[in-house]
């Protein structure tokens, strides 16, 4: 069976999206994978602003200071479904929906929560969670920090420190929404001079680089090569969340 109707049918008939396009519309949670009989591991993403070629490799976005390491408004008790958080700039109608809460100091630390909606706001937006409070959370001590899903609002990979998400099959235009081949073997963007069997690192504008050892994250074994800003064969693994 071709690789391309094989996903089509593992796609179809478990509801989703077929690998080969992109959706306005979100049809799965941030985060699903899927997988196919050849190892090739998929996860389902949003773009960003931009829109996202294919063969190129996207990351995550940096986190934003102003949402870290924020008061708590009001205490949160054992059993409580919400969290009231004063956050250090505004923040749009649900902007962390999907993604995650950590309490970061003091009571409660280290517990960790899904975020399910909030309103737009700053000071004491009132968080809902997809779980109940494990350890309550006094107001003034303990401080929370929001992140948006890490598959949510992806940009192309920069040679920074981003952790990268996988490679899209097609053009993902921005706010849409597709799948990122994030295990397996995959054509993928340049960089520099890669040698056959060696490991490869996240590099800037998508492409993956020679091995420079724990600076950027690493992407893979190198299974081809191909000259500067063409496309080589990688055995991808990447973190893909």
């Amino acid at each position: 069976m071709q690789a391309s109707s094989m996903a089509q049918n593992m796609t179809m008939a478990l509801g989703m999206q077929d690998i080969y396009t992109a959706s306005t519309t979100q049809l799965l949670p941030l985060g699903s994978k899927v997988e196919l009989a050849d190892g090739r591991r998929f996860v389902y993403g949003k773009a960003g602003a931009s829109d996202l070629a294919y063969g190129k490799l996207a990351m995550t976005r940096a986190t934003n200071a102003n949402h870290q390491d924020e008061v708590v408004a009001a205490s949160a008790a054992v059993g409580d479904t919400s969290i009231s958080v004063t956050f250090g700039e505004a923040v749009a109608a649900n902007l962390f929906a999907g993604g995650y809460l950590h309490v970061n100091d003091d009571t409660g630390e280290g517990q960790l929560y899904t975020i399910v909606s909030h309103p737009a706001g700053t000071a004491g937006v009132i968080v809902q969670l997809g779980e109940k409070i494990r350890v309550a959370v006094t107001a003034g001590s303990g401080t929370v920090s929001a992140i948006k899903h890490p598959c949510q609002d992806l940009i192309i990979s920069a040679a920074t420190a981003g952790p990268p998400v996988g490679v899209p099959m097609v053009t993902i235009p921005a706010s849409n929404y597709g799948w990122f081949q994030s295990k397996g073997v995959a054509s993928v963007l340049v960089a520099g001079t890669l040698v056959i069997g060696q490991r490869c690192n996240q590099a800037a504008g998508g492409a993956v680089a020679p091995n420079a050892g724990d600076i950027l994250p690493d992407c893979g074994v190198v299974l081809q090569v191909s000259a500067t800003t063409e496309y080589a064969l990688i055995g991808l693994d990447v973190l893909g969340f």
